[in-house]
Protein backbone atom coordinates (compact mmCIF):
# COMPACT_ATOMS: atom_id res chain seq x y z
CA UNK A 1 0.00 0.00 0.00
CA UNK A 2 1.45 3.82 -0.77
CA UNK A 3 1.37 6.25 2.05
CA UNK A 4 -1.96 7.98 1.24
CA UNK A 5 -3.87 4.63 1.32
CA UNK A 6 -1.86 3.50 4.71
CA UNK A 7 -2.69 7.03 6.33
CA UNK A 8 -5.95 6.93 5.51
CA UNK A 9 -6.74 3.92 7.46
CA UNK A 10 -5.26 5.57 10.91
CA UNK A 11 -7.29 7.26 13.32
CA UNK A 12 -6.22 11.22 13.90
CA UNK A 13 -4.29 10.87 16.39
CA UNK A 14 -2.18 8.09 14.77
CA UNK A 15 -2.07 10.28 11.49
CA UNK A 16 -0.29 12.66 13.47
CA UNK A 17 2.60 10.02 14.68
CA UNK A 18 2.40 8.73 11.23
CA UNK A 19 3.29 12.26 9.27
CA UNK A 20 5.95 12.92 11.94
CA UNK A 21 8.08 9.86 10.62
CA UNK A 22 7.27 10.61 6.90
CA UNK A 23 7.50 14.02 6.80
CA UNK A 24 11.52 13.65 8.82
CA UNK A 25 9.84 16.32 11.29
CA UNK A 26 11.27 13.39 14.10
CA UNK A 27 14.52 12.23 13.03
CA UNK A 28 16.47 8.83 14.27
CA UNK A 29 15.49 5.30 13.69
CA UNK A 30 15.21 4.35 17.27
CA UNK A 31 12.23 7.50 17.41
CA UNK A 32 10.89 6.51 14.37
CA UNK A 33 10.72 2.92 16.06
CA UNK A 34 9.38 4.00 19.39
CA UNK A 35 7.06 5.94 17.17
CA UNK A 36 5.54 3.09 15.30
CA UNK A 37 4.99 1.27 18.73
CA UNK A 38 2.93 3.94 19.89
CA UNK A 39 0.87 3.57 16.78
CA UNK A 40 0.29 -0.29 17.07
CA UNK A 41 -0.56 0.44 20.71
CA UNK A 42 -2.90 2.78 19.86
CA UNK A 43 -4.79 0.81 17.18
CA UNK A 44 -4.71 -2.17 19.97
CA UNK A 45 -6.11 -0.23 22.65
CA UNK A 46 -8.21 2.27 21.25
CA UNK A 47 -9.76 1.65 18.05
CA UNK A 48 -13.84 -0.07 18.38
CA UNK A 49 -12.77 -3.00 15.76
CA UNK A 50 -12.44 -6.83 15.89
CA UNK A 51 -9.08 -8.20 16.63
CA UNK A 52 -8.93 -9.30 12.77
CA UNK A 53 -9.23 -6.17 11.72
CA UNK A 54 -6.79 -4.90 14.29
CA UNK A 55 -4.49 -7.26 13.07
CA UNK A 56 -4.37 -6.21 9.19
CA UNK A 57 -3.81 -2.54 10.60
CA UNK A 58 -0.97 -3.29 12.27
CA UNK A 59 0.46 -5.78 9.83
CA UNK A 60 -0.01 -2.93 6.54
CA UNK A 61 1.15 -0.33 8.51
CA UNK A 62 4.13 -2.93 9.88
CA UNK A 63 4.85 -3.62 6.00
CA UNK A 64 4.80 -0.16 5.06
CA UNK A 65 7.91 0.72 7.18
CA UNK A 66 9.49 -2.18 6.52
CA UNK A 67 9.28 -1.61 2.68
CA UNK A 68 10.13 2.25 2.77
CA UNK A 69 12.23 3.14 6.30
CA UNK A 70 13.64 -0.64 5.85
CA UNK A 71 15.78 0.47 2.92
CA UNK A 72 17.94 3.12 4.72
CA UNK A 73 17.64 1.01 8.59
CA UNK A 74 17.30 -2.77 8.51
CA UNK A 75 16.10 -1.99 12.26
CA UNK A 76 12.82 -1.21 10.43
CA UNK A 77 12.83 -5.20 9.63
CA UNK A 78 13.94 -6.20 12.82
CA UNK A 79 11.94 -4.31 14.96
CA UNK A 80 8.97 -4.71 12.75
CA UNK A 81 9.40 -8.44 12.89
CA UNK A 82 9.85 -8.55 16.89
CA UNK A 83 6.69 -5.99 17.40
CA UNK A 84 4.34 -7.98 15.32
CA UNK A 85 5.24 -11.54 16.39
CA UNK A 86 1.59 -11.83 17.21
CA UNK A 87 0.04 -11.98 13.95
CA UNK A 88 -0.07 -15.45 13.30
CA UNK A 89 -0.95 -16.37 16.73
CA UNK A 90 -3.92 -17.91 17.10
CA UNK A 91 -6.73 -16.41 19.36
CA UNK A 92 -4.05 -13.21 19.76
CA UNK A 93 -5.56 -10.79 21.94
CA UNK A 94 -5.22 -6.93 22.88
CA UNK A 95 -3.15 -8.13 25.52
CA UNK A 96 -0.73 -10.30 23.27
CA UNK A 97 0.01 -7.01 21.05
CA UNK A 98 0.39 -5.13 24.47
CA UNK A 99 3.12 -7.60 25.30
CA UNK A 100 4.94 -7.53 21.85
CA UNK A 101 5.09 -3.53 22.27
CA UNK A 102 6.27 -3.79 25.18
CA UNK A 103 8.71 -5.97 25.34
CA UNK A 104 10.04 -4.92 22.86
CA UNK A 105 10.77 -1.19 24.55
CA UNK A 106 12.06 -3.26 27.65
CA UNK A 107 14.53 -4.81 25.93
CA UNK A 108 15.50 -1.86 23.72
CA UNK A 109 15.96 0.71 26.38
CA UNK A 110 18.26 -1.72 28.28
CA UNK A 111 20.43 -2.08 25.47
CA UNK A 112 20.48 1.55 25.13
CA UNK A 113 21.52 1.77 28.69
CA UNK A 114 24.13 -0.81 28.12
CA UNK A 115 25.32 1.41 24.91
CA UNK A 116 25.45 4.66 26.98
CA UNK A 117 27.46 2.58 29.78
CA UNK A 118 30.52 1.64 27.05
CA UNK A 119 29.96 4.82 25.31
CA UNK A 120 31.12 6.59 28.27
CA UNK A 121 34.06 4.46 28.72
CA UNK A 122 35.25 5.07 25.22
CA UNK A 123 35.26 8.72 25.65
CA UNK A 124 36.72 8.84 29.15
CA UNK A 125 38.79 11.91 29.61
CA UNK A 126 37.83 13.98 26.46
CA UNK A 127 37.01 16.74 26.66
CA UNK A 128 35.61 17.90 23.32
CA UNK A 129 33.75 15.78 20.81
CA UNK A 130 31.92 15.85 17.48
CA UNK A 131 28.81 14.39 16.91
CA UNK A 132 27.64 13.73 13.08
CA UNK A 133 24.18 13.86 12.05
CA UNK A 134 21.24 13.03 14.54
CA UNK A 135 20.89 9.81 16.24
CA UNK A 136 18.48 9.34 19.02
CA UNK A 137 21.17 6.66 20.99
CA UNK A 138 23.61 9.35 20.68
CA UNK A 139 22.17 12.38 21.61
CA UNK A 140 21.37 9.78 24.84
CA UNK A 141 25.02 9.16 25.32
CA UNK A 142 25.81 13.05 25.22
CA UNK A 143 23.42 13.68 27.68
CA UNK A 144 24.89 11.19 30.54
CA UNK A 145 28.11 12.83 29.78
CA UNK A 146 29.16 15.54 32.60
CA UNK A 147 27.75 19.15 31.75
CA UNK A 148 29.99 21.36 30.09
CA UNK A 149 31.42 19.53 27.35
CA UNK A 150 32.77 21.08 24.06
CA UNK A 151 30.31 19.36 21.41
CA UNK A 152 30.85 19.93 17.65
CA UNK A 153 27.68 19.44 15.01
CA UNK A 154 28.49 19.81 11.67
CA UNK A 155 25.32 20.54 10.25
CA UNK A 156 24.82 17.11 8.26
CA UNK A 157 23.18 19.12 5.40
CA UNK A 158 21.61 16.63 3.15
CA UNK A 159 18.92 15.98 5.46
CA UNK A 160 19.70 18.41 8.17
CA UNK A 161 20.51 16.50 10.48
CA UNK A 162 23.16 18.09 12.93
CA UNK A 163 20.12 20.60 14.23
CA UNK A 164 17.95 17.96 16.16
CA UNK A 165 21.16 18.00 18.79
CA UNK A 166 20.75 21.17 19.94
CA UNK A 167 17.96 21.45 21.67
CA UNK A 168 18.39 18.39 24.07
CA UNK A 169 21.79 19.09 24.02
CA UNK A 170 21.43 22.82 25.06
CA UNK A 171 19.14 21.60 28.24
CA UNK A 172 22.28 18.93 28.97
CA UNK A 173 24.48 22.07 29.54
CA UNK A 174 26.60 21.34 27.24
CA UNK A 175 28.99 24.11 24.78
CA UNK A 176 27.70 23.03 21.40
CA UNK A 177 29.43 24.40 18.54
CA UNK A 178 27.51 24.56 15.04
CA UNK A 179 29.28 24.22 11.90
CA UNK A 180 29.33 24.01 8.24
CA UNK A 181 30.13 20.73 6.67
CA UNK A 182 33.04 21.92 5.34
CA UNK A 183 34.94 22.80 8.50
CA UNK A 184 34.81 19.92 9.72
CA UNK A 185 38.77 19.35 9.16
CA UNK A 186 39.60 22.56 10.05
CA UNK A 187 38.24 21.82 13.83
CA UNK A 188 39.10 18.15 13.93
CA UNK A 189 42.28 18.39 15.51
CA UNK A 190 40.36 20.23 18.91
CA UNK A 191 38.64 16.59 19.23
CA UNK A 192 39.33 13.82 21.23
CA UNK A 193 36.58 11.63 19.52
CA UNK A 194 34.05 11.44 17.31
CA UNK A 195 30.59 9.49 17.58
CA UNK A 196 28.04 8.72 15.13
CA UNK A 197 24.72 6.17 15.23
CA UNK A 198 23.76 3.72 12.28
CA UNK A 199 20.95 3.16 10.10
CA UNK A 200 22.55 -0.11 9.51
CA UNK A 201 25.43 -2.29 10.46
CA UNK A 202 26.61 -5.11 7.96
CA UNK A 203 28.28 -8.45 9.93
CA UNK A 204 31.87 -7.14 8.73
CA UNK A 205 31.72 -4.02 10.76
CA UNK A 206 30.37 -1.77 7.76
CA UNK A 207 28.10 1.13 8.88
CA UNK A 208 25.66 3.17 6.84
CA UNK A 209 25.01 6.66 8.08
CA UNK A 210 24.15 9.90 6.69
CA UNK A 211 26.59 11.59 3.97
CA UNK A 212 29.39 13.20 5.28
CA UNK A 213 29.89 10.63 7.78
CA UNK A 214 32.26 8.81 5.34
CA UNK A 215 34.61 12.01 4.55
CA UNK A 216 34.61 12.73 8.21
CA UNK A 217 35.70 9.05 9.10
CA UNK A 218 38.36 9.51 6.47
CA UNK A 219 39.93 12.60 8.06
CA UNK A 220 39.87 10.52 11.55
CA UNK A 221 42.36 8.04 10.33
CA UNK A 222 44.42 10.82 9.18
CA UNK A 223 44.72 12.93 12.29
CA UNK A 224 44.13 9.49 14.39
CA UNK A 225 40.77 10.75 16.13
CA UNK A 226 38.74 7.39 17.34
CA UNK A 227 35.99 7.42 15.37
CA UNK A 228 32.98 5.28 17.15
CA UNK A 229 29.43 3.98 15.65
CA UNK A 230 27.13 4.22 18.99
CA UNK A 231 24.33 1.39 17.80
CA UNK A 232 22.27 -1.18 18.64
CA UNK A 233 22.80 -4.97 16.81
CA UNK A 234 18.87 -4.30 16.05
CA UNK A 235 20.42 -2.79 12.92
CA UNK A 236 22.77 -5.76 11.96
CA UNK A 237 21.76 -6.79 7.80
CA UNK A 238 22.98 -10.26 7.44
CA UNK A 239 22.03 -10.29 4.02
CA UNK A 240 25.21 -9.20 3.19
CA UNK A 241 26.80 -12.68 4.09
CA UNK A 242 24.36 -13.85 1.42
CA UNK A 243 25.73 -11.11 -1.15
CA UNK A 244 22.35 -9.38 -0.66
CA UNK A 245 23.56 -5.64 -0.34
CA UNK A 246 21.76 -2.30 0.13
CA UNK A 247 19.82 -0.15 -2.69
CA UNK A 248 21.36 3.22 -2.86
CA UNK A 249 19.65 5.83 -0.67
CA UNK A 250 19.63 8.66 -3.21
CA UNK A 251 17.18 12.28 -3.17
CA UNK A 252 16.83 15.41 -5.42
CA UNK A 253 18.02 18.46 -2.66
CA UNK A 254 16.95 20.99 -5.31
CA UNK A 255 14.41 22.26 -2.55
CA UNK A 256 17.36 22.33 0.12
CA UNK A 257 20.22 23.57 -1.58
CA UNK A 258 18.39 26.43 -4.26
CA UNK A 259 16.04 28.03 -1.30
CA UNK A 260 16.32 31.39 -2.21
CA UNK A 261 17.62 31.30 -5.63
CA UNK A 262 16.22 32.61 -8.64
CA UNK A 263 14.12 30.06 -10.41
CA UNK A 264 15.90 30.20 -13.15
CA UNK A 265 19.40 29.06 -11.58
CA UNK A 266 17.70 26.50 -9.76
CA UNK A 267 15.74 25.21 -13.21
CA UNK A 268 19.94 25.22 -14.37
CA UNK A 269 21.43 22.76 -12.30
CA UNK A 270 20.62 19.14 -10.80
CA UNK A 271 20.57 18.70 -7.28
CA UNK A 272 20.26 14.56 -7.53
CA UNK A 273 22.31 13.38 -4.44
CA UNK A 274 23.53 10.26 -2.36
CA UNK A 275 22.30 10.58 1.33
CA UNK A 276 23.42 7.43 3.06
CA UNK A 277 27.16 5.92 2.96
CA UNK A 278 28.69 3.49 4.47
CA UNK A 279 31.70 3.55 6.21
CA UNK A 280 34.36 0.66 6.08
CA UNK A 281 35.67 -0.86 9.21
CA UNK A 282 38.70 0.29 8.23
CA UNK A 283 37.96 3.38 9.77
CA UNK A 284 36.51 2.47 12.95
CA UNK A 285 37.80 2.46 15.50
CA UNK A 286 34.85 0.72 17.38
CA UNK A 287 31.12 -0.10 17.10
CA UNK A 288 30.14 0.14 20.74
CA UNK A 289 27.15 -2.07 20.89
CA UNK A 290 25.24 -3.27 23.81
CA UNK A 291 27.37 -6.15 23.53
CA UNK A 292 30.33 -4.08 24.25
CA UNK A 293 33.10 -1.77 22.45
CA UNK A 294 33.69 -4.11 19.89
CA UNK A 295 36.52 -3.71 17.24
CA UNK A 296 34.50 -3.94 13.50
CA UNK A 297 36.23 -7.84 12.99
CA UNK A 298 34.25 -8.60 16.63
CA UNK A 299 30.81 -7.81 15.23
CA UNK A 300 30.59 -10.56 12.83
CA UNK A 301 31.12 -13.04 15.89
CA UNK A 302 27.99 -11.11 18.01
CA UNK A 303 26.07 -10.34 14.71
CA UNK A 304 25.73 -14.72 14.45
CA UNK A 305 24.81 -14.78 18.26
CA UNK A 306 21.98 -12.09 18.16
CA UNK A 307 20.70 -13.14 14.71
CA UNK A 308 20.36 -16.48 16.04
CA UNK A 309 18.68 -15.00 19.55
CA UNK A 310 15.82 -13.26 17.53
CA UNK A 311 15.05 -16.02 15.36
CA UNK A 312 14.05 -18.13 18.10
CA UNK A 313 12.00 -15.61 19.37
CA UNK A 314 13.88 -14.20 22.02
CA UNK A 315 14.35 -11.08 23.73
CA UNK A 316 16.29 -8.42 22.25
Amino acid sequence: MDRETIRSMLSVENQQLFDQIVTGAVLGAGNHIRIIGNIILNIAQKEEAPIEIKKQKIEAVSEFFKATRGKSSYAFINAMNIMTSFLHKENCTVADIETAVLSYDKGNEANCERIITYAKRAVAGSKTIMLYDYSSTVEKFVKALEPGMVIYIPESRTIDGGRPFIEPLKKARHDLRYIPDACMMSVLKDCDAVCIGAETLYPDGTSFNTAGSDILAVLCKEFNIPYYVLTPLLKIDMRALQGIYKDVIAADLKVKLTAGWEAEQADAVDCYSIELVGVKPQYISAVITEAGILPPAAVYTEALAYQERITKGGSL
